[in-house]
């Protein structure tokens, strides 16, 4: 954000993102290329979701805005791989939570009722770097991918480390104070204590290369 480090995660991709956009129903997290980071050239799903995760826990304060933000974030990666994700649209502009709860119960996506075995098989596929949306009356978040280490930077450069786990909630604009985010109500929670009813899994749409073969007589 405006040419500072705001983060650093530990997943093994030289990717860089810049923080665009003019508010927080615009911004996502652009992919603006490669620097030597000791990692690969190639783009992680699972540590993208997990920067911008950690990105909106620490600085949003409405859930549907938040969660748009990481969807804003990961369809346009999608976008520039050149593919999309099914029921991505729902989570790319500034839906109300109770509009994005509505429109992917209605989508047709993976969903998995809140329960031990269905919150096993939501946990799942964010490990595989699909973006999976948790939804109740009123309130919307997400299930994390897999541990991370991050580095969080201040804006006068100090940093702090922190250990980001796959398989919990991200959750902004909870009922308790954590002393996360602008109003202190943001968390990271194990998924039994969420206040979902169901997980949506919005899921990457395989790319098909199709070759064209010529038989010659």
């Amino acid at each position: 954000e405006n040419g500072k480090m705001i983060s650093h995660i530990e997943d093994g991709s030289n990717a860089v993102f810049r923080l665009t956009g003019t508010n927080q129903t615009t911004s996502y997290s652009k992919f603006v290329g490669y620097s030597d980071q000791r990692g690969k050239d190639l783009i992680n799903m699972v540590g993208l979701i997990a920067g911008a995760q950690d990105y909106i826990v620490n600085n949003y304060t409405k859930c549907n805005q938040a969660v748009n933000f990481v969807g804003r974030t990961y369809n346009a990666i999608l976008e520039k791989m050149g593919t999309s994700a099914d029921g991505g649209g729902i989570v790319n502009g500034n839906s109300l939570a109770n509009t994005i709860g509505r429109d992917l119960s209605s989508s047709g996506v993976p969903s998995f009722y809140k329960t031990a075995s269905m919150n096993e098989s939501a946990m799942a596929a964010a490990s595989a770097g699909n973006l999976v949306v948790g939804a109740a009356s009123g309130h919307v978040n997400m299930l994390t991918t897999q541990d991370f280490s991050i580095t969080r930077y201040a804006k006068d450069g100090a940093f702090s480390v922190f250990n980001y786990k796959g398989g919990q909630v991200a959750n902004v604009n909870g009922s308790a104070t954590t002393g996360l985010g602008p109003n202190r109500n943001n968390s990271y929670q194990k998924v039994q204590y969420a206040y979902v009813t169901h997980f949506y899994s919005i899921e990457i749409i395989p790319v098909i290369h199709v070759s064209e073969i010529i038989v010659r007589p």
